[in-house]
């Protein structure tokens, strides 16, 4: 058994793969039972995770031409199944092991991957399904320990060692990103955030991390290091957060935070910090509040006014009457519209 399944699996890279190597691989995620698959992940643990890795490098890919081979389905959803088991097994696999497969996916393949989701104009197509299935799953899994996680660190942000802010960079690209592209629908907000209380609090944990100076001042033009993917992330996500909850509340609140979003949209590089944090402030502050709020001199909009994201989240600011008025002063405002 232990010979067949890892030549099974050392075959998925090759020129060798079949359909039948597929139809074999499933067949032996879908013997395990909840007492056969703690020796069973334990016997091949590197072969599974050759496997889990090789599923995020198809979903990664340009082309999915693979995606209508009922072969390649049927092993996706046994996968995801034999996942399920894993979160589910409290008992006999440790959360290093089960962390290890489950998230096996990079950042650059996660970007790919949601680059590939927005650009469909088809929010029905079987891609995205079984990435939500996919995400679903990790979500449910994640959710107590991730928010845990978070709000543990964020009142150590100084001590953060340059491999754990990577660690929760790769973290939290990934669950904001799920909640991003599943903004509509909202099932990956609704699991990570059942009350309100909870996604308060977590809103405050975000922005203690990004209050951080070292963080927003080294933000960079592009995405070329963590703190820049980071400031991107969480201001996405705190966008996105303020449309979809009654929140507003805390940040009018509490001007502090107010002035957090100012300081990092004064002093960052990134344009699209710098947009999503206007974003935030657009949705939060009051009309006279925005007016007066000074446009960062460093934002170089005519190249964003071209981007369609940033055309959709600029229209969802509901203040189009209020950027007309800020084009006498600020003929800069008047490429956004």
């Amino acid at each position: 058994m232990e010979n067949n399944f890892d030549q099974l699996i050392a075959v998925l890279n090759t020129s060798s793969l079949s359909i039948d190597v597929l139809d074999e691989i499933k067949l032996f995620l879908e013997k395990q039972t909840d007492e056969t698959l703690p020796i069973f992940i334990s016997q091949f643990f590197q072969s599974l995770l050759i496997l889990e890795r090789w599923i995020w490098q198809l979903f990664s890919q340009e082309s999915h031409q693979w995606i209508n081979e009922s072969g390649y389905q049927q092993l996706f959803y046994s996968l995801a199944l034999f996942n399920k088991k894993l979160i589910f097994n409290y008992d006999n696999i440790d959360v290093d092991t089960k962390a290890s497969l489950l998230f096996s996916v990079t950042i650059d393949q996660i970007n790919n991957i949601f680059q590939k989701i927005e650009r469909s104009a088809d929010d029905d197509n079987l891609f995205i399904s079984l990435i939500s299935l996919c995400a679903d799953e990790m979500m449910r899994y994640l959710y107590e320990d991730y928010l845990e996680i978070i709000h543990i660190h964020s009142h150590s942000v100084e001590s953060w060692s340059k491999e754990l802010l990577s660690c929760i960079t790769q973290l939290m690209s990934l669950v904001h990103g799920s909640c991003w592209y599943d903004r509509e629908k909202k099932v990956q907000m609704k699991i990570l955030f059942p009350t309100g209380k909870i996604i308060c609090d977590y809103v405050k944990d975000l922005m203690r991390i990004m209050s951080h100076k070292p963080f927003y001042k080294q933000t960079k033009p592009n995405r070329s290091n963590d703190e820049t993917i980071l400031m991107q992330s969480i201001f996405a996500f705190l966008f996105m957060a303020v449309q979809t909850y009654d929140i507003n509340w805390v940040f009018r609140s509490n001007t502090t935070m107010r002035d957090i979003v100012v300081s990092v949209v004064e002093a960052t590089l990134n344009d699209k910090v710098a947009l999503g944090g206007y974003g935030i402030l657009g949705e939060i502050l009051t009309d006279d509040e925005f007016k007066d709020l000074k446009i960062a001199g460093n934002m170089s909009l005519q190249t964003l006014s071209k981007n369609d994201s940033i055309q959709e989240s600029t229209a969802h600011l509901n203040k189009m009457n209020l950027l007309i008025e800020m084009c006498a002063e600020y003929p800069m405002v008047y490429d956004i519209i």
